[in-house]
């Protein structure tokens, strides 16, 4: 993170260097920037585009919402610690959102095998993978909650 409003300081040069680092992760990046003046983003020769070149995910500009950029930089400030946790600790997801890492899961298979052939696979592929997260979810004995659902008495439902 940078937060520096001095010209020509090398903030730029920082972020397209250290964004390659951060993809070949496998994370997604994105970028924020101030821009005091009317501005046309992503265009050859602006700061935006020298960081979706060098691989930003996304890039976000604020021109007219000093106080709210204030705001979000003196957040990520306080919170510097939070922000990379998850490559520090392993056990701390990289994002907050347990629907989309669920979401992902249903995605790769339908990449892995084409797609799914009949509705009644999909369907049985998405309560099965239901039944599953959310066993792990309560730290539940997988196999044993299986075994109980064939034999008629899940302990989950």
């Amino acid at each position: 993170m940078c937060k520096n409003k001095v010209v020509n300081a090398g903030k730029t040069t920082l972020i397209t260097r250290l964004l390659p680092v951060l993809t070949d992760y496998g994370l997604k990046v994105a970028t924020v920037k101030h821009d005091g003046h009317e501005f046309e983003g992503d265009v050859p020769g602006t700061d935006t585009y020298r960081h979706m070149k060098a691989g930003a995910f996304g890039t976000a500009v604020f021109y007219k919402y000093a106080k709210q950029e204030e705001a979000l930089l003196n957040r990520l400030e306080k919170y510097r610690e939070n922000h990379l946790l998850f490559i520090k600790r392993s056990e701390v997801p990289f994002d907050n959102n347990i629907s989309e890492r669920d979401l992902r899961k249903v995605k790769n298979r339908q990449k892995m095998a084409g797609g799914f052939r009949k509705k009644q696979g999909q369907e049985m592929y998405c309560r099965i993978l239901s039944i599953v997260e959310t066993l792990k979810r309560r730290k539940m004995n997988l196999m044993e909650n299986i075994k109980q659902i064939f034999i008629g008495t899940p302990a989950i439902f």
